[in-house]
């Protein structure tokens, strides 16, 4: 049986955003942290739509292997990065599981 992601609190803006310059530099550790913050909910969203634990964590890999190649875009977006990445992270959730669910369902 493949552990769920764990409910973690997440930290305030600053500390959201101090974690995204980090991650930019190649700091595992700031990626491993704000992977703890919002797994659990990418996981839930991709879980929810999909009802396939492997594909709802392939899922969560990739969206969380998109964030840490795409942080200088959230800079861009929105002062408040704690809710822009965690908008991001479970939208991008959503549309991955749903493409994934239609390419099963079509037998892709």
């Amino acid at each position: 049986m493949v552990a769920q992601p764990q409910l973690m609190m997440t930290g305030t803006s600053e500390e959201t955003a101090s974690l995204l310059r980090r991650i930019e530099t190649g700091d595992c550790e700031a990626m491993s942290i704000l992977f703890d913050w919002h797994a659990h909910v990418v996981y839930s969203a991709a879980f929810r739509f999909l009802h396939d634990t492997l594909l709802a964590e392939q899922v969560l890999s990739d969206v969380f292997m998109e964030v840490w190649h795409s942080t200088p875009r959230f800079h861009r977006f929105a002062d408040d990065f704690s809710s822009s990445i965690a908008t991001y992270a479970i939208v991008r959730s959503s549309t991955h599981a749903i493409t994934l669910g239609r390419l099963r369902l079509n037998g892709d």
